[in-house]
């Protein structure tokens, strides 16, 4: 009885949070964040003045939902490259706890991790680094 208590919170948290990242999805397709400011700022950015990992993931998304693929790898390419990934694991958790349908999960290891851990770290540098070739990792809006 407990069990099926626990599965029926899981499945409901899971609808909303869908819910959520759909809402959240309309929004970033309709507004544009370098443009509007409903959207909260990178507070890493905002404090340090230095780019972290995701910034412009933000408006990375935005470029993708408007297939605007180039500008959103100019605002974060190591999101828009990770984003397949992270798509197919969402899919397969809401899978198994909606349905209880398993799909193959990519294996990720201490080394996968490891390296993972290594290249972020790695881009968190360079992207504030500026100079050539590092400079085009920062976060640019494409002027056309």
């Amino acid at each position: 009885m407990e069990q099926l208590k626990n599965i029926k919170v899981q499945r409901t948290i899971t609808i909303i949070v869908l819910v959520i990242i759909c809402c959240g999805a309309v929004l970033l397709y309709k507004f544009n964040p370098s443009k509007v400011n409903i959207f909260p700022p990178c507070l890493f950015k905002k404090i340090t003045g230095f780019y972290c990992p995701g910034c412009g993931s933000t408006r990375a998304i935005h470029a993708l939902l408007n297939l605007n693929i180039w500008q959103a790898f100019r605002y974060n390419m190591l999101m828009v490259t990770l984003l397949p990934y992270m798509v197919y694991e969402m899919t397969a958790i809401i899978l198994k706890i909606l349905f209880n349908k398993e799909i193959p999960r990519i294996p990720m290891n201490g080394k996968v991790i490891y390296a993972l851990l290594i290249t972020i770290i790695l881009y968190w540098l360079f992207r504030n680094i500026n100079l050539y070739p590092f400079k085009i990792l920062a976060p640019t809006e494409i002027i056309v």
